[in-house]
């Protein structure tokens, strides 16, 4: 149970990330600088520090970075995809 709400709350991160990538790099400085405190407030310093260091990396880097999560993303996605099928083969 503890290690399925870990990995629910890293998922949650990643997609956090991810979207500070995203405003980082589409909407620039001001938006992120909003979102960064939005999450700080509401999410704490864990999750301010993800998005604090998204949005700027979003900025200098942003197509690499994006591009290369998002096939990140991909690859777990299916990797998951797989593990539930051998799991069902086995039973």
């Amino acid at each position: 149970m503890v290690n399925k709400i870990l990995k629910l709350f890293f998922a949650f991160l990643l997609v956090l990330f991810l979207m500070a990538l995203a405003i980082g790099k589409f909407l620039g400085w001001a938006i992120g600088a909003v979102f960064t405190t939005v999450a700080v407030v509401l999410g704490g310093i864990v999750v301010g520090l993800v998005v604090a260091i998204g949005v700027p990396l979003g900025i200098l880097l942003g197509n690499v970075i994006l591009v290369g999560f998002c096939i990140f993303l991909f690859l777990g996605f299916f990797w998951l995809l797989l593990n539930r099928r051998r799991r069902k083969l086995r039973a």
